[in-house]
């Protein structure tokens, strides 16, 4: 079965007065004589534009006097609709609702605003715009009938007066650019300037290529805002303030509202986007200064402002890692393993700092480093919340007071960026080399890696009765450090319990200057702990390495002797 759209309906909406009179109308250089404009324009505009059903909208005068004259002069259906008079504010919303009530989605409308009140104009322009921006309504001209202006041959000119309603557009399309960075009904306000007309001089195309670039950047700079990419949008920005920095081109002129007063207000918006100096370049070649830390805080500032929360905390995140590689000399600010290092650096922080609440563990930090891991852990807790969407157990939902206190928090970390000893996130002084390892019944594993790694401390993952295995294996490798103990009640099968013991040891490895996790040695289920203290080890931002130990004798000679050196091996 075939499907067959009907095109859509071209509506001419005029209000009739209550006296009409006869006059000659010109329009294109074409006269006609008629009562009222609409029977007029049935004859002044061409074949293809004209309506194919009129909306007149009569009082009761109207109804009497006026519509007569026109329903059977214009060749069209033609629709009586009664309004109020007009004279009161409801009555204006009435006529208002009835407009609105009358033209379907997706029309095409033509308006008269010779006839009627005075109030008529100002209201087809109000539906208009609704009509328009709302259901997609196409308004094909907007005409009156100037009959004071009649000439000396007592003709009226009909003017098209629908360039005051692009006026009307691009104001508001500058406003919505300026407050939100949209910039969609920006370029569709350009687009008709970007295209050259038939005819044209090769000359002339030059100034429809420019706005055909300045709109192409309009939207690239839209784009890069609503993504939030600093990097881009700081490049982007700069080439659209160089081309709104040039003369507004000559067509745009006699068409555009105070062209230079709408281009200055869309680059005071986009200015401080762009990059220090203006100079666009490619992100890998930018550098990290103060300069630029105080532009990215300025666009998170402006985010705050517009309301895009989820952009504004995301980026706090991002800029105090940024904030603490500028201070840590870094030029290569933007890869990704220099980011998470630091990252994983603020996440042992955070640990350090909860050891003196959770474990009664002196304070390990320093004042300025507490302050900046409270910041760091109460945003970054926000964004983690926000960047799921929603869809975890808890509320992701952020209040008005917690809004603010996050402001809060915002305006503290501006005021300390100028202040080097806020973003220092060098860790405490370490208590050496700790070595992590199993031990099962075998002794001679233990024996292996305290001779090879010679530890300062020693961390055993064990089962009952491992002091005295461990206190031989200490004896026969002549070491004597500290050891701590974390045993396991079934050392077969008790992997529900790792994640707690490697939760107890999270104190000695923060309290370590370097790591050396032995891999083998003990059961199937102690060594997949050695493993998760490992991981643990690397996401608190340790030095942290892995070795096994071979002994390529037989069993039998390994048990008759278990305190030969045994191979080392560097895991990767």
């Amino acid at each position: 079965m075939s499907l067959y759209l009907l095109p859509p309906k071209r509506i001419l909406l005029t209000a009739l007065g209550k006296r009409p009179q006869q006059a000659k109308y010109r329009f294109a250089k074409h006269v006609e004589t008629a009562n009222l404009v609409p029977v007029a324009l049935m004859k002044l505009l061409p074949e293809d534009k004209r309506p194919n059903e009129i909306v007149a909208l009569c009082t009761e005068d109207a109804s009497r006097h006026a519509w007569p004259e026109l329903e059977p002069s214009v060749g069209v259906e033609a629709r009586n609709i009664p309004i109020p008079s007009g004279t009161s504010e409801n009555d204006l919303w009435a006529i208002l609702q009835i407009i609105l009530r009358e033209i379907p989605s997706g029309s095409k409308l033509i308006l008269d605003i010779t006839h009627g009140f005075r109030s008529v104009p100002f209201l087809f322009f109000t539906a208009a715009l609704f009509l328009k921006a709302l259901r997609g309504v196409q308004i094909e001209g907007i005409y009156y009938g100037m009959l004071d202006a009649r000439d000396q041959d007592d003709v009226a000119p009909v003017v098209d007066v629908n360039p005051v309603l692009e006026m009307i557009e691009w104001f508001y399309a500058t406003r919505i650019f300026k407050e939100t960075g949209q910039a969609h009904l920006l370029s569709a306000c350009l687009a008709p300037f970007a295209s050259p007309p038939e005819g044209l001089e090769k000359l002339d195309y030059r100034l429809y290529g420019g706005v055909k670039n300045l709109r192409r950047k309009i939207m690239e700079v839209a784009n890069l805002f609503a993504q939030a990419l600093p990097i881009e949008l700081g490049s982007a920005a700069c080439k659209l303030v160089r081309i709104l920095e040039t003369p507004v081109p000559e067509h745009l002129q006699t068409k555009v509202p105070v062209p230079e007063e709408l281009f200055q207000v869309l680059k005071e918006f986009v200015e401080p986007l762009a990059f220090v100096g203006g100079v666009p370049c490619k992100r890998r070649d930018y550098p990290l200064t103060l300069q630029e830390l105080e532009r990215q805080a300025n666009l998170i500032d402006i985010y705050l402002e517009r309301g895009y929360v989820s952009f504004a905390i995301g980026l706090m995140r991002e800029w105090i890692i940024s904030a603490v590689l500028f201070y840590q000399g870094s030029k290569d600010w933007l890869k990704y393993k220099q980011r998470l290092k630091v990252e994983r650096r603020l996440g042992a922080l955070l640990e350090l700092r909860n050891l003196k609440h959770k474990r009664n563990v002196p304070g390990l930090l320093n004042d300025e480093q507490n302050r900046l891991v409270e910041h760091w852990h109460y945003l970054a807790g926000h964004r983690n919340r926000l960047m799921h969407y929603g869809m975890k157990e808890e509320n992701a939902y952020i209040t008005g007071n917690e809004l603010e206190t996050i402001k809060s928090c915002w305006e503290q970390l501006k005021e300390r960026l100028h202040e080097p000893s806020m973003w220092q996130i060098d860790l405490p002084a370490a208590g050496g080399l700790l070595l992590v390892s199993p031990i099962g019944l075998s002794r001679g594993t233990l024996y292996s890696a305290l001779k090879h790694v010679q530890p300062d401390c020693l961390l055993l993952i064990a089962s009952a009765g491992a002091e005295e295995r461990y206190s031989e294996a200490a004896v026969a490798a002549g070491w004597q450090g500290q050891v701590v103990f974390q045993k396991m009640r079934d050392p077969f099968a008790g992997f529900d319990e790792i994640q707690g013991l490697v939760e107890n040891v999270v104190t000695q490895l923060l309290t370590a200057e370097k790591i050396v996790v032995n891999m083998t040695g003990g059961t199937t289920a102690m060594q997949f702990a050695a493993q998760e203290i490992y991981e643990r080890a690397k996401g608190l931002d340790r030095e942290v390495s892995r070795i096994a130990l071979v002994d390529r004798r037989s069993p039998e000679e390994q048990q008759a002797n278990p305190y030969l050196l045994g191979e080392i091996i560097e895991l990767a």
